[in-house]
């Protein structure tokens, strides 16, 4: 999906961590919406049960500068999705970083490393 909001802020020169290290998007969709939680019914889960409405709507964008490397990004969240009424584990590239106890939203974060160089 061709969100507005991230369509403007790259073509102000910004740029997507996640995509910036993993171009592909076919082999790391990065899907961070919606999240699976096996401790919530899935009717509370699935916005619309006919679609599969997994999509990638979280992002960090940082903006070039020499001082700055990006090193990093991953999914933060859980492998699994909720995709037409149904809870399905990924079978992408992507990589995660997975919670440690249950999640508890809807959606996925993304985490990106940098290396920042000073004077």
């Amino acid at each position: 999906m061709p969100w507005n909001v991230s369509k403007e802020v790259e073509k102000n020169g910004f740029i997507d961590t996640y995509r910036n290290v993993f171009p592909n998007p076919v082999t790391h969709p990065g899907f961070t919406y919606p999240a699976n939680n096996p401790a919530i019914n899935i009717e509370k889960l699935a916005w619309s049960p006919d679609a599969d409405d997994r999509d990638r709507i979280d992002f960090i964008y940082y903006y070039p500068d020499t001082r700055i490397q990006l090193n990093t990004s991953k999914v933060f969240g859980p492998k699994g999705d909720i995709s037409k009424n149904k809870r399905v584990l990924e079978q992408t590239e992507d990589v995660f970083l997975e919670p440690l106890a249950i999640w508890p939203t809807d959606h996925k974060g993304v985490i990106s490393e940098f290396t920042l160089f000073l004077n």
